[in-house]
């Protein structure tokens, strides 16, 4: 009887040392893949850090009007391509395609 004990009991204790040692690894490879996941976060935080930095600096309001004087050619308004509202409200339909067609090459000419 006490053979039967002792060989149960040192049968349990490999079998919960086997399955202690089988945590063990398993919880080191966890510990790896949270560390690698870690890693990842922090290089996508400063990733993101790095294009906040370079949206700002390309949205800075005197760059943006370098590059549109540069590329847009844009021009400000004149007085003759404008209509008021009251005049626009009783013209007939070709007539209000006729003024804006003729708008569009008079600041088209300048």
């Amino acid at each position: 009887m006490k053979r039967a004990i002792t060989t149960t009991g040192f049968a349990l204790s490999i079998t919960t040392a086997v399955v202690m040692f089988h945590i063990k690894y398993q919880v080191v490879d966890l510990e790896k893949q949270l560390s690698q996941v870690h890693q990842e976060i922090f290089l996508s935080e400063e990733s993101i850090h790095l294009l906040h930095s370079e949206w700002a600096y390309l949205n800075t309001p005197s760059r943006l009007q370098e590059l549109s004087a540069k590329y847009l050619q844009m021009v400000p308004s004149q007085p003759i391509q404008l209509i008021s509202m009251e005049r626009f409200a009783i013209m007939p339909s070709d007539e209000v395609e006729d003024n804006v067609f003729d708008a569009a090459l008079v600041s088209i000419q300048d």
